[in-house]
């Protein structure tokens, strides 16, 4: 299935929710957003790289909004430049 960014408001297929940016975490993170039977599900990544994809961050969503100490565990893994 072909990763598209959900921003350009077309429905998405399948578990994939889409992706947006997720820049408190550092520089080019995403959050990928996905769901299905068993919950709601994020995985925050990096791809600003030129030969490599950072998943910085895999967690079950319980509430509306990410938190803090998901953030930190994302932050702690982001690669310096």
């Amino acid at each position: 299935m072909p990763c598209r960014d959900s921003s350009d408001g077309e429905p998405e297929r399948g578990a994939f929710r889409g992706m947006k940016p997720f820049d408190d975490v550092g520089a080019g993170t995403r959050e990928i957003r996905i769901k299905d039977a068993s919950g709601i599900y994020r995985v925050m990544c990096v791809a600003k790289f030129e030969d490599v994809i950072y998943v910085l961050h895999c967690f079950q969503k319980r509430t509306q909004t990410t938190g803090k100490q998901d953030k930190a565990i994302a932050k702690a893994c982001y690669p310096a430049p």
